[in-house]
């Protein structure tokens, strides 16, 4: 499986500690962490991710707003506590978007970032094959 630069916005710390556990556990990549969409924006603007991790609702407004413009050629993974019809049709009408309620295991996890990359007109290239 390749590895990716990853930010992981979540508000929650222990699911964001599970959600850093999870990808140390299947060796996706580094991360990079925000609790509120204001560090996320600023991170982003830091450092484009290869890939990014969003819990929904949080502190300051829902994730969507910061993907639906300046950023929407991100690949996102959205995931929720709130099994909300609207929320699916959101994410839904935006691109290289993948969707998990919590909780969620490892497998699932993977399983969603693999289903995304594989849908991606291009693929984020690790830092392993930049030097192969």
């Amino acid at each position: 499986m390749n590895q990716f630069n990853t930010l992981i916005i979540e508000d929650d710390p222990i699911w964001l500690y599970r959600l850093q556990q999870m990808f140390t556990q299947l060796n996706l990549g580094p991360t990079r962490s925000a609790t509120t969409l204001t560090q996320a924006r600023q991170l982003i603007e830091e450092q484009l991710p290869d890939l990014v991790i969003a819990d929904i609702v949080l502190p300051d407004g829902l994730s969507f707003e910061l993907f639906l413009l300046n950023f929407k050629q991100l690949p996102v993974i959205f995931q929720t506590n709130f099994a909300r019809e609207e929320f699916l049709m959101k994410a839904i009408r935006m691109p290289n978007i993948g969707f998990l309620v919590k909780p969620f295991e490892p497998f699932n996890l993977r399983a969603s970032v693999e289903l995304l990359i594989s849908r991606m007109p291009y693929k984020p290239v690790s830092p392993q094959q930049v030097y192969l």
